[in-house]
């Protein structure tokens, strides 16, 4: 059998691309090809003198270190733009003159961060917060200032200071949330008008884990109004609140039923808003409010801050039809959802509208995805012919699909106005915060949003609140009963007054912003000389004989390195570090080398050595190894190896040989060898405040030299990172640049040659081909260069991409790999780039505790006619400093201003098996998130996918809990929110099945499943006041992958006690009259001011006394014009009058890609798709001025194709012909992960699937296209979806291109390459001048790749040439072609003569009334237009164009649901169909009649069908608790209530972790109320020994006596089984039982060991005398031989002996049965498993339930 198995598996291999689906097969693919190109990267890097920890590529998440939190900026609760929102605008401020745990911290430490001189302290009970002498009202927001977790945020989130009341307190007085429970709390007593409401006051956005979460509200404000919101049980995911309504279903974010509390006065600065917690908390416009809802025009405002990780979609406000179907599209919506419908990425916000005629609805989107976490301003609005989508002041979107009126005045009864989600049950929540909603009965401008209602003279809004949500009730009401959102107070955002300086698309670092790098490198205050510490790790002997590197060669490396960086301002410190450990010392280091790999079978160059067996005997095959010589005591070397398991151990034995020359095995404890990685492990040297130099050996392969950890990676301050070198290189003659270049890299440098040959392809948008700071080595002054080793420029080069002239070249760069005589230099970019760096990461690596200066010179962001306001960058170190750090103190940049801390975690684990690529293990989950190309596999992520070079062997996610992954925290905190980066995910449906979170006293609290979008972080609220400790994420899609996951605590947490915020001084000239200008903000405003004087403004930084450099200086003259002022002056392409990006005018007054701005101040707008093709778009916008064609030429689109391979229902060839697709991309691959084809795109797919089953061959295939009318081609224009291409390939895929002429001849272009980034191709034709011009019929398409994908194939032809003329040395003019006016019925044309400027004739074609325009043939045009302009070209009209009848065909059933047309007199114009309703569906109106319009469109619908459901259901077990459910006709939606009685739950609930009371049905589509049902809880079952002896009045269900019957009466025994499923007591054995069973009898093959005697309550255990065999019981009637493959037998565990001494169960019903063999699921039909007692071999035998849909039997 085993050798059928092993057979069988060889097959599998074989045969294991044909056995997957193709879905499977595309990624495993590419997941596959990703694995190996790693491990050949790594085996190239045998060859390579230098290489880097963690490779960087193309950053997707582009923003500051990406292991740090975004503390590199202070923490704001900002908006956009001021003029946006209506609410009062806050005042400026104006003057002129690692980690240690907490576990055991003393509750009365004081958590409040300190606030540096001036401040004077205010006592809160047990707190204290520092608060500044000046800045005492200002300090509301500064205590609560907070951004976003995820260091990619690029706009600041709301307050972590939200307040709510829970309600399920049973205190008298209500009490302050202090984070630590053991700690005291502040008792506040809250008042409701005149009645006193118990509760407990929490903060649900940031909880403060401190001392005194209320240190941001007034005292008085405390005492006198308190803080409201509204009120919430706060319980675990799994639990249930038994008082009806209350019950809780979902998470604890929704809220109680208590809707409508009045919420007191906020406190200035403050305001409310609605939290929405992605449950069922809609809200609804309550008809009593009398709020009018717009019929035709009108404009929406929503001020919203959503979550990360949303239902796709999201929906955040819509009108919504609620008379018929619950999934109908009528209305309007706004909301959140992927671009691509069911996709997981680019969620982007959304406008969608639907009018009543419209014959489906229309969606616009914003031009980027949705930012998390922060402030987002909307506006939509519709004019009757326009759709506009407005985000942050910039029109994002317009469509002119949708017109005329919303409904029909009739339907104004059947739309409601929902917040936080649709009318429907599918789950489209949203999740996050609204702070505003109007709503206008008119269609807002672009000028009026950006005036602000102040300056607006037009009518009220219909409905408006904003920033205050007291009165919210008034408005509105709980869509659903018991289900609402929360109301929260927290901070008034500030306005954000400079966005974040962001790195390029190539960079990762604020270091790589060339603005960054320019101002380090052209103000030498920024660089100021650094003393750098760093530590030479030597290895010796116990005797500190033999080092690794003697003293010499660490006193010559280390002048090499003063005099190398001297010069530049950095000076190093040496210290050694000796290790004095002879069994190190004697092990042989691998530098780059994973001892995993050796003994692989794959010979890994960078593991071969002889001390490493040549890679376990991988890279050497021995001789044969007879038997007889294995285990024999002695070490034979030709056994040595893994094929003979290392001669069976012998050659690791250390009392057989001397281990450290033979021992090969990697799991041996005495190998002589190990891994740089485990020498760092064993040693463990922290990197936090110096660098450590290990030393390693290269294989017998190896050319390494050193090897360096970049700045940004996870290890570069951890005991992991550091520098490795080989000691030949180190401190030797010749070689001691080696250093200097890995030193280059640990500050940040890239090899010179990056751009050039470490690019990822020749499209890479990295590549550098001129010298540049955003691409290549980001230093514009180190010119573009291939790797080389000569000491001058490489000339000419022919690569991959071409051949290039390469001057100039920096040759004698440390940064490039000429040898030591050459290298010389670092350049001006370079060191601005070394000094960021040890500003950004190493400051613990310097001696001088000076803080770093500002990098940029400040800003100016208002002017008036006295005064100026100017803001400022803080230091990249960020705005915090350590000051009189303790044990406890964490590093700062893990803390806020306000003493917020996150961790990430610290440890991973998972029962799940690594995949045998020894990639995506759990440690990839630990640290801070490193993948830069999300919704890509990758192999910096955790995934549970296993056996990814066996595809046949499935391997599902456990039915129980999934796949797992346990992350623990080095400091258990007690979480506010909590973020979790899924960078790649496969299902459908929620991700993430469950977020377990693990207490330090190991309680789990279940956040239940999570929707995510692979390129946006999940964010969570957490509602708890425990430590956590762990984090527990399962899920049950084996191909996702996890990053990273974020803890962030509350504010004031003891950990970042030590952390204050730096004080920044402002210096003028001429100086201030004043005193001092010394704050915290990064704000100041200048009022001492004079029009036409200059003034130069620069900031100095100040931490404990300590005083930085003065920043780059602003040179202001007051009253000049400046950027942002909303004037257009000297450079600037636009000005909006702000310095914020994203809003189509960057804060340097350009315009943004993809936006065109007009006015003053500007007014941006995203040009591509509004429809209006404008002169600067002729050229390049085919989705507004279709495809561009030259004046001169001609261009037809194939209308005939033809290929090698091709299949009619999944690619067909003719998806190549005709226009292409507008939404088809051009992408690497074309089928992406688990995308399905489309229809208008050609790709080879059956050639595919060869490729799949020949892997590493590509065939190729060819696609031919015909055109209808011939011509003499000038060029071939090939529209692309897919290139070919798969990451990481230099080389290009290619076509070769032929020209098919009228006669049958073919004639070559040549071959050219393929690429997305010039797409579409365009190849000319030269023709052969001595030779008449042929005519082009057809192309011929060879494509060297079997996944290219073609969209479309133009020919273009030119009146220039003539086919006749024999040659055409001369072009002849394109004289005017005169063509006879068209013939058309049912038309008025009119035509006019050409002339000289229009070189062609011209007529208007005008379809009469009921007609409309149909394209024959040439550029098609919108639907239902009547009127077009036809041109004369080459003597023919460019479009042959007919007059039709306007047909408005059937009716879509969607018009009116639940109902059946009829339309007997046809569809078209004036044309009417009726409809009648389907029952049980009732007709209500009086019209049931449409009308087909001259819009090709049927008129509004007069009347609906309405569906309703009768009474009830009556319920077994429970009793209805809703009144109004009584008696019938209830709308479809409506949901009754039952509870069920004592002793019973809800049908299905008995298994959960919470046994549900309260049961819902809901009246669903078709008039039926949904099935459920109560079932009573059983009591467990008696012991087995009483069996027999007792009696139940019911069984085992509620209230059911069982008496215990005794042989004396007066020991009878009786018990009750209660409402909770236990019994009252346990039953007593009867004291005067004397006898004992017989032995049990051995008979059908099963033994007994009775080891307790025979004695009441002994226990046997049965065994079956066969092996592989089950004891199990059987019936009467059934032996071992007539049991039938459906039977379920159960299996004995033992028997017993019970008080009427007989054994139970009976051993005559015992039998033996064959057992199960262990291969149930593994994708093989076993047929001894193919029986019910196996679970049918789970599911291997069915090909309905085999994952690969195909069975194969194994006998």
């Amino acid at each position: 059998m085993l050798f059928v198995r092993l057979l069988a598996v060889v097959l599998i291999m074989i045969n294991t691309w044909l056995l997957n689906s193709a879905q499977s097969d595309h990624i495993q693919r590419y997941k596959r090809s990703m694995a190996q190109r790693a491990d050949s990267e790594l085996a190239h890097l045998a060859s390579e003198q230098c290489r880097s920890t963690r490779q960087p590529r193309q950053a997707a998440y582009s923003a500051l270190v990406p292991h740090l939190p975004p503390v590199a900026h202070p923490r704001r609760y900002t908006t956009r733009q001021s003029g946006l929102y209506h609410i009062t605008h806050l005042e400026e401020s104006s003057c002129s003159g690692g980690c240690n745990s907490d576990a055991n911290s003393n509750p009365g430490l004081d958590s409040a961060s300190h606030w540096g001189k001036g401040e004077k302290k205010v006592s809160r009970g047990n707190s204290e917060a520092m608060i500044s002498k000046d800045k005492e009202e200002r300090h509301v927001k500064i205590i609560g200032m907070v951004i976003s977790p995820h260091p990619n945020f690029r706009r600041k989130p709301p307050s972590r200071a939200d307040v709510t009341v829970d309600s399920s307190s049973d205190n008298d007085k209500p009490e302050v949330d202090g984070g630590h429970s053991e700690g005291p709390h502040k008792q506040l007593l809250l008042k409701k008008q005149q009645s006193v409401l118990t509760g407990r006051v929490r903060r649900t956005l940031t909880v403060s884990h401190g001392e005194d979460s209320w240190a941001a509200f007034p005292e008085s404000i405390l005492k006198s109004r308190g803080i409201f919101s509204t009120f919430r049980q706060h319980s675990d995911y799994s639990a249930e609140i038994e008082d009806y309504p209350g019950e809780q279903e979902g998470p604890p974010s929704r809220a109680s039923t208590l809707w409508g509390a009045q919420i007191p006065d906020v406190p200035p600065k403050w305001m409310s808003a609605l939290y929405f917690s992605g449950q069922k908390e809609q809200l609804r416009v309550n008809p009593a409010a009398g709020i009018e809802l717009p019929r035709a025009k009108f404009s929406v405002e929503l001020w919203v801050n959503p979550e990360g990780g949303q239902t796709n979609p999201a929906i955040i406000a819509g009108v919504f039809d609620n008379c018929s179907h619950s999934l109908s599209e009528k209305g309007w919506s706004i909301g959140i959802r992927t671009v691509k419908p069911g996709g997981r990425k680019d969620a982007r916000f959304f406008f969608t509208l639907r009018t009543d005629r419209a014959p489906k609805a229309t969606t616009i989107y914003g031009h980027q995805r949705y930012h998390p976490n922060s402030w987002t301003h909307l506006m939509a609005s519709y004019n009757g012919h326009k759709m506009k989508l407005y985000i942050d002041g910039a029109k994002v979107g317009e469509s002119s699909l949708q017109s005329g009126n919303l409904y029909s005045p009739f339907m104004e009864t059947c739309r409601t106005l929902l917040l936080g989600g649709d009318q429907s049950d599918l789950g489209h929540n949203f999740r996050g915060y609204i702070g505003g909603i109007v709503l206008w009965v008119l269609p807002r401008t672009h000028e009026d949003l950006l005036k602000g209602p102040s300056r607006i003279d037009k009518r009220e809004p219909n409905l408006a609140l904003w920033a205050d949500f007291s009165k919210v009730e008034q408005q509105w009401s709980p869509h659903k009963e018991g289900y609402h959102p929360s109301i929260v107070i927290i901070p008034i955002p500030e306005q954000e007054h400079v966005s974040p300086f962001l790195p390029p698309p190539c960079g990762l670092t604020t270091c790589d912003n060339t603005d960054i790098i320019l101002g380090y490198n052209n103000h030498w205050q920024l660089r100021t000389e650094k003393r750098i510490r760093y530590r030479i790790v030597n290895i010796c002997n116990d005797d500190g004989s033999h080092p690794t590197v003697s003293q010499a060669q660490i006193q010559m490396q280390h002048q090499a390195l003063v005099e190398a960086f001297r010069s530049y301002n950095i000076s190093l410190e040496l210290s050694t570090h000796n290790v004095q450990n002879t069994s190190v010392r004697q092990r042989f280091i691998l530098s780059n080398c994973r001892i995993s790999k050796i003994g692989n079978r794959h010979c890994d160059a960078e593991c071969d050595h002889p001390l490493t067996g040549h890679d376990g005997g991988d890279c050497l095959r021995l001789g044969p190894c007879y038997n007889w010589k294995r285990r024999d005591g002695v070490c034979n070397t030709e056994c040595n190896s893994i094929h003979y398991d290392y001669d069976d151990g012998d050659c690791c034995d250390p009392e057989v040989t001397d281990v450290l020359k033979t021992c090969f095995d990697p799991e041996s404890p005495d190998r002589a060898y190990m891994s740089v990685k485990e020498l760092k492990e064993l040693l463990h040297l922290s990197s936090t405040d110096t660098l450590n130099v290990f030393f390693a050996n290269n294989s017998a392969r190896e050319e390494l030299a050193g090897a360096a950890t970049w700045p940004w990676a996870k290890e570069a301050l951890n005991h992991q990172g550091g520098m490795v070198m080989n000691p030949s290189y180190f401190g030797t003659i010749g070689h001691n640049n080696t250093m200097i270049h890995e030193m280059g890299h640990i500050f940040g440098l890239y090899h010179v040659f990056k751009g050039v040959s470490e690019r990822e392809s020749c499209d890479d948008p990295c590549r550098e081909t001129t010298p540049s700071m955003e691409t290549g080595d980001l230093c514009a002054d180190t010119a573009p260069t291939p790797k080389s080793k000569a000491c001058h420029d490489p000339g000419h080069v022919n690569d991959t991409c071409g051949i290039t002239l390469y001057q100039d070249t920096p040759y004698n760069n440390y940064m490039s790999y000429t040898d030591d005589n050459c290298t010389n230099h670092f350049t001006p970019n370079q060191v601005a780039r070394m000094h960021c760096y040890m500003d950004l990461v190493y400051e613990n690596w310097l001696n001088n505790r000076r803080p770093s200066p500002i990098p940029l010179k400040p800003m100016v962001i208002r002017q008036s006619s006295d005064s100026v306001s100017i803001h400022w960058l803080p230091p990249v170190r960020g705005p915090l400093h350590q000051s009189s750090p303790t044990v406890d103190s964490v590093n700062c940049r893990y803390c806020e201003a306000d003493g917020v801390f996150h961790q990430y975690a610290y440890e991973a684990t998972s029962p799940r098996v690594c995949d045998s690529s020894g990639y995506w293990t759990p440690e990839e989950a630990i640290g801070p998130p490193d993948v830069y190309q999300p919704c890509e596999p990758s192999l910096q992520a955790w995934s549970p996918e296993l056996s990814l070079y066996d595809a046949n062997v499935t391997s599902p996610c456990p039915e129980t809990e999934g796949c797992v992954l346990m992350l623990s925290f080095l400091h258990p905190v007690v979480p506010d929110s909590l973020t979790v980066w899924v960078t790649y995910v496969s299902a459908d449906n929620q991700a993430i099945a469950n977020i377990e979170l693990i207490t330090d006293t190991d309680e789990s609290l279940d956040m239940g499943p999570q929707h995510v979008f692979c390129d946006v972080p999940l964010t969570l609220r957490v509602h708890t006041e425990k430590r956590v400790a762990a984090v527990k994420l399962s899920t049950f899609d084996e191909k996702m992958e996890i990053d990273a996951i974020l803890f962030t605590s509350g504010p004031h947490n003891p950990l970042c006690s030590s952390c204050q915020p730096l004080i920044y001084r402002v210096v003028r000239q001429p100086a201030f009259s004043g005193d001092l200008v010394q704050q915290t903000l990064l704000t100041f405003t200048d009022s001492d001011v004079v029009k036409d004087k200059e003034y130069q403004y620069r900031v100095q930084v100040e931490a404990d006394g300590l005083l930085s450099e003065l920043s780059p200086p602003l040179l202001y003259t007051h009253g000049a014009a400046y950027c942002g002022d909303g004037l257009l002056q000297g450079t600037e392409d636009c000005d909006d009058g702000n310095l914020l990006d994203g809003d189509g005018c960057s804060k340097k007054c350009h315009m943004e890609s993809g936006f065109n701005c007009n006015d003053e101040p500007s007014l941006c707008y995203v040009f591509e798709g509004d429809g209006v093709c404008e002169v600067f778009e002729r050229g390049s916008s085919v989705q507004d001025c279709g495809y561009f064609t030259p004046h001169g030429y001609s261009d037809q689109w194939a209308s005939t194709a033809a290929a090698s391979y091709q299949d009619q229902s999944s690619c067909p060839a003719l998806g190549a012909t005709g226009e292409p697709s507008l939404s088809k991309l051009c992408k690497p691959q074309y089928l992406e992960m688990n995308e399905k084809p489309s229809l208008d795109i050609w790709f080879p797919c059956t050639a595919q699937s060869y490729t799949q089953t020949h892997y590493g061959e590509e065939d190729t295939v060819w696609l031919k296209v015909g055109f209808a009318q011939p011509g003499v081609a000038t060029s071939v224009i090939i529209y692309l979806a897919s290139d070919g291409a798969w990451p990481g390939e230099q080389c290009r895929k290619t076509v070769f291109i032929q020209l098919c002429d009228t006669g049958g001849r073919n004639h070559s272009l040549g071959s050219f390459e393929l690429s997305c980034q010039q797409n579409p191709l365009v190849v000319n034709v030269t023709h052969n001048l001595s030779q008449p011009f042929f005519l082009t019929t057809a192309v011929i398409l060879n494509f060297s790749s079997p996944f290219v994908a073609v969209t479309g194939v133009a020919l273009r032809t030119s009146c220039h040439f003539s086919a006749f003329a024999l040659t055409s040395c001369s072009r002849r003019p394109c004289q005017m072609d005169t063509c006879s006016p068209p013939q058309l019925e049912h038309a008025s044309v009119t035509c006019s003569p050409g002339t000289e400027r229009t070189e062609s004739s011209h007529c208007t074609v005008h379809c009469h009334q009921g007609f409309t325009l149909t394209v024959l043939s040439g550029k098609g045009h919108p639907p239902f237009q009547r009127e077009t302009e036809l041109q004369c070209v080459h003597g023919a009209w460019d479009r042959v164009v007919s007059c039709q009848p306007i047909d408005c065909g059937p009716p879509d059933q969607s018009h009116v649901y639940f109902a059946v047309f009829s339309c007997p007199w046809g569809t078209t114009f004036g044309k009417q169909c009726s409809f009648t309703c389907n029952p049980p569906a009732i007709l209500q109106g009086d019209s049931d009649r449409l009308v087909c319009l001259d819009d090709g469109l049927w008129s509004f619908p007069e009347a609906y069908c309405k569906i309703e459901c009768s009474e009830p259901p009556t319920v077994p077990n429970a009793k209805l608790l809703v009144p109004q459910c009584e008696g019938t006709g209830h709308d479809v939606g409506t949901v009754c209530r039952y509870k069920c009685n004592p002793g019973c739950y809800v049908t299905g609930s008995l298994k959960t972790k919470s046994r549900k009371r309260f049961l819902k049905v809901e009246c669903v589509e078709g008039g039926q109320w949904e099935e459920g049902g109560c079932e009573p809880i059983p009591c467990p079952s008696l012991p087995a020994v009483y069996e027999g002896m007792f009696t139940c009045t019911n069984g085992r269900h509620y209230n059911s006596l069982c008496t215990l019957q005794c042989p004396h009466a007066s020991e009878n025994h009786t018990i009750r089984c209660t409402k909770d499923g236990e019994w009252t007591e346990k039953f007593t054995m009867c004291t005067r039982l004397n006898e004992a069973c017989p032995p049990p009898p051995d008979v059908s093959w099963v033994q007994y060991a009775c080891d307790e005697g025979f004695s009441v309550g002994a226990v046997c255990y049965p065994t079956c005398s066969a092996a592989l065999h089950d004891p199990v019981v059987l019936a009467n009637s059934t032996t071992a031989d007539s049991v039938k493959h459906w039977m379920l037998p159960g299996r004995v565990q033992d028997i017993v002996c019970t008080g009427m001494t007989r054994w139970h169960p009976d051993p005559k019903l015992i039998h033996c049965i064959q057992s199960c063999e262990p291969f149930g699921g593994d994708g093989w039909c076993d047929t001894i498993n193919n029986r019910a007692y196996c679970e049918y071999d789970g599911g291997d035998c069915c090909p309905s339930t085999l994952s690969t849909r195909k069975l194969l039997s194994l006998q």
